[in-house]
């Protein structure tokens, strides 16, 4: 068997905690913000929205607008997790609304 380490920054512990609280009947209320998929709204002027956040969606973006609103996005629904690991589960706050506008 090949060596692996564990390293302090992995998921693979939380996802194997969340694994374990599958079997168990579901998840435990720490770990649902590790697994939950946030959206990332990019809404369109003729009203039409998609979730920039999908990792096989594929956009053409030749000005770059969408890829600056999925990093932005992105920083801040990591803050948002940030935030909800050092709280209790019964103060978690809701995940972030990401919208932009076109």
């Amino acid at each position: 068997m090949p060596n692996v380490e564990k390293h302090d920054n992995d998921n693979s512990l939380d996802l194997a905690k969340a694994k374990q609280g599958l079997s168990m009947g579901g998840f435990s209320p720490e770990l649902k913000h590790v697994m939950q998929h946030v959206p990332i709204w990019y809404v369109f002027k003729s009203g039409q929205r998609i979730n920039i956040n999908c990792e096989s969606l594929k956009i053409e973006d030749f000005s770059g607008d969408i890829t600056r609103c999925r990093q932005q996005g992105r920083r801040r629904i990591a803050r948002w997790r940030l935030l909800n690991q050092a709280l209790p589960a019964a103060l978690m706050s809701k995940p972030p609304v990401v919208v932009f506008y076109e």
